[in-house]
C-alpha cells in the first residue's frame, strides 16, 4: 500500500490540495470473525494471529463486543461490519490496538477504554502505532473511556510514523481529566489526518509536535476536520505543517495554538473559542522553534472569539484575506513582534480591530496595508491609523501609531464567508 500526499499553493494565492492516492495490492483471502460461519473465530486476535500478509478479516457486530487487547502485527485489512456496533474494548488492560505493521488497515469499528497510563510519555493509548508508515485508521468512534485519570494518554498515537492517513473517525471523551489528546502525532512526518469529528474536553483534539527528535515532525496536513468543545483545537509544534480547511469551534481556551515554523493556516471557520483569559483566542502565534517562524494565515473566517481573534507573539508572519469579526475586545492584537505583514484583511466590528505592544525597537514595525476597517470613514484617500502602546528606554509604556496607508473602501470577497 502507498499513501501520498501533497500541498500545493499557486502564485494566485489559492490553497490546492492533493488528496491523498491510495493503492491496495489485495491478493489474500477473508477471514471472519463472530457471525455462525464454519470456521469463523471467536477472537479477533485468533484470526490475525492465523492470517497471512493481504489478507481481511471481517468481524460480524452479532458477537460484539470484543473484549480484548489486539496486536495488529500483519499488513492486513482489519474490517468491521458497522462502526457503531462492532465493538472492540480492552476494558483499560492495555492498548486497545497497537500496530507493529506497516499498510495495515483498520476500519469500522468502535475501539474504546484503554488502560490508564502510569507515566508522562503516552504509555497507554487507543490505537498506537510506533515506527510505522502507509497506515490506514478510517472510519471508527474511538474514545478513551472512563477511566479515573487518564494523564498522558490519546484516542490515536502515531510516533516516529510517515505516509499515514487517519480519515473519517469520530473521536470523543466524555470524561475529562489529565492530558488527553484526540489524535497524537510525534515525530512523524508526512501524515494526512482529514474528515475526522473531534470533540469531548479532550486537553487537545489535534497535537503535532516532537517528544524526542527536534525537526523530526515535518509536512503532515490537517485537513477538513471537525474539532468542538475541548480545551484547544489544534496544538503544533511541527515544521512546515499544513492547517486548511477545518471547523474549529467552542475550545475552551484556543483555536489554533502555532509553535512550529512555515505553517500554512488557510480557508479554516475558526470561531467561538476562548474563555476571555488571558491568550485566549482563535489563532496564537507563537515559537518559532528553528528560528524561522513564516506563518502564513490566509482566507480564514475568524470571529466571536474571547478575548481575540489572532494573537501574533512572534516575528515574520504573513496574515492576509481574512475575514475577522466581533471577536469579543481585539480581532488582531501584536505582542511585541515585528516584521509582520497584514494585508487585505476584513475587520469588521471588533471593540478593537487591531492593537499592539512594541518594546523599544525605533527600527522593528509591522506592516499594515490594504485591510477594511469597519469603522474607518475616510475617503481612501488617507490613511487609517492604528492606536497601541509602545514601551520606552525606562518601560514607560505611553501611546504611539501605526499606519495602513492604503485602506479598503469596501470588505473583500473571501470564499468562505
Amino acid at each position: 500500500m502507498f499513501i501520498g500526499t501533497g500541498v500545493i499553493i499557486p502564485s494566485t494565492g489559492t490553497t490546492v490540495v492533493n488528496k491523498p492516492t491510495i493503492s491496495t495490492f489485495h491478493d489474500g483471502t477473508t477471514l471472519y470473525v463472530g457471525g455462525n460461519g464454519t470456521g469463523n473465530y471467536t477472537k479477533i486476535q485468533d484470526a490475525i494471529n492465523a492470517a497471512w500478509y493481504g489478507d481481511t478479516i471481517f468481524v460480524y457486530d452479532d458477537s460484539s463486543p470484543y473484549f480484548e487487547s489486539v496486536n495488529l502485527n500483519k499488513r492486513i485489512f482489519l474490517i468491521g461490519a458497522d462502526k457503531n456496533t462492532t465493538i472492540i474494548d480492552a476494558e483499560h488492560k492495555g492498548n486497545v490496538i497497537t500496530i507493529q505493521s506497516d499498510g495495515a488497515t483498520v476500519s469500522g469499528f468502535t475501539i474504546q477504554n484503554c488502560k490508564r497510563p502510569v507515566s508522562y510519555n503516552f504509555q497507554y493509548s487507543v490505537i498506537v502505532a510506533i515506527g510505522r508508515e502507509n497506515l490506514v485508521i478510517k472510519n471508527n468512534i474511538i474514545s478513551i473511556g472512563h477511566i479515573e485519570y487518564n494523564d498522558y494518554v490519546a484516542g490515536i498515537f502515531l510516533q516516529n510514523s510517515s505516509n499515514n492517513l487517519i480519515q473519517y473517525n469520530v473521536l470523543f471523551e466524555d470524561y475529562p481529566k489529565g492530558r488527553s489528546v484526540g489524535i497524537m502525532i510525534s515525530d512523524s512526518a508526512f501524515n494526512n489526518v482529514s474528515w475526522n469529528d473531534i470533540s469531548g474536553d479532550y486537553s487537545v483534539g489535534i497535537e503535532i509536535r516532537f517528544l524526542y527528535e527536534p525537526g523530526s515532525c515535518k509536512d503532515n496536513i490537517i485537513y477538513g476536520n471537525y474539532i468542538h468543545h475541548n480545551m484547544y483545537g489544534i496544538d503544533n509544534y511541527g515544521y512546515n505543517t499544513t492547517i486548511i480547511n477545518n471547523t474549529i469551534s467552542h475550545m475552551n481556551y484556543k483555536g489554533i495554538s502555532n509553535d512550529g515554523d512555515y505553517t500554512l493556516i488557510s480557508g479554516n471557520i475558526i470561531m467561538d473559542n476562548g474563555d476571555g483569559s488571558e491568550f485566549s483566542c482563535d489563532i496564537m502565534l507563537t515559537g518559532p522553534l528553528f528560528g524561522a517562524s513564516s506563518s502564513y494565515v490566509s482566507d480564514n473566517i475568524i470571529s466571536n472569539n474571547n478575548p481575540a481573534g489572532i494573537w501574533i507573539l512572534e516575528n515574520k508572519n504573513y496574515i492576509s484575506d481574512n475575514h475577522i469579526s466581533n471577536n469579543i475586545q481585539v480581532g488582531v492584537y501584536i505582542d511585541y513582534s515585528y516584521n509582520n505583514v497584514i494585508i487585505r484583511n476584513n475587520f469588521v466590528d471588533n471593540p478593537k480591530n487591531a492593537f499592539f505592544t512594541y518594546g523599544f525597537r525605533p527600527f522593528k514595525n509591522n506592516k499594515f496595508d490594504a485591510n477594511y476597517w469597519s469603522e474607518y470613514t475616510g475617503s481612501g484617500k488617507l490613511p487609517k491609523i492604528i492606536i497601541g502602546r509602545r514601551t520606552g528606554l525606562i518601560f514607560l509604556s505611553h501611546s504611539w501609531f501605526d499606519i495602513d496607508w492604503h485602506p479598503a473602501q469596501e470588505p473583500y470577497d473571501i470564499p468562505a464567508v
